[in-house]
């Protein structure tokens, strides 16, 4: 049960709620594959960041699957999708230290967990800033678009 900040009533969570909470739960396990590799964890969450739209190109996978030492790739597409949520938590829903914390599986490393809370942190500025400057682009682009629209339209009544 958790409670709405403007009447403070009991709201009891829906089944897609619930669902979903336990599909990002064990998502989350995913982070204990991480703990071999930690010093290229900056690399990986970089990576991931850049080819947020495009995706991972196939060497990429390739070589974090041989970095995470696991069999196969579709062995690493949880570890990727659960480090995307965290990414994403961090810069759309702005988690904090405490709040990205709360995500982890209780026996995931200490050194791991602050490596990852580090991480997060620092890029989480800078990754805000691409966004904002990709959203305006995004507006003047579509903008201009509706502009040539109009243009073309009233050219074509004259």
């Amino acid at each position: 049960m958790s409670f709405e900040p403007h009447n403070l009533k009991p709201r009891r969570r829906g089944k897609k709620e619930k669902k979903r909470k336990m599909a990002e739960d064990t998502l989350y396990l995913q982070l204990h594959k991480l703990s071999s590799v930690e010093q290229i964890l900056d690399q990986i969450l970089t990576t991931l960041w850049k080819t947020r739209r495009s995706g991972l190109r196939p060497p990429d996978k390739s070589r974090f699957q041989s970095l995470l030492s696991l069999p196969s790739l579709p062995d690493l597409d949880p570890v990727l999708a659960c480090l995307r949520l965290l990414i994403r938590k961090s810069v759309h829903e702005n988690f904090n230290g405490d709040d990205l914390l709360k995500l982890f599986p209780p026996d995931l490393s200490l050194d791991l967990q602050s490596l990852l809370v580090l991480l997060l942190q620092k890029y989480q500025s800078q990754w805000k800033e691409e966004l904002a400057k990709e959203q305006v682009s995004s507006n003047l682009f579509h903008n201009c678009s509706k502009k040539k629209k109009i243009l073309h339209a009233c050219l074509l009544l004259c």
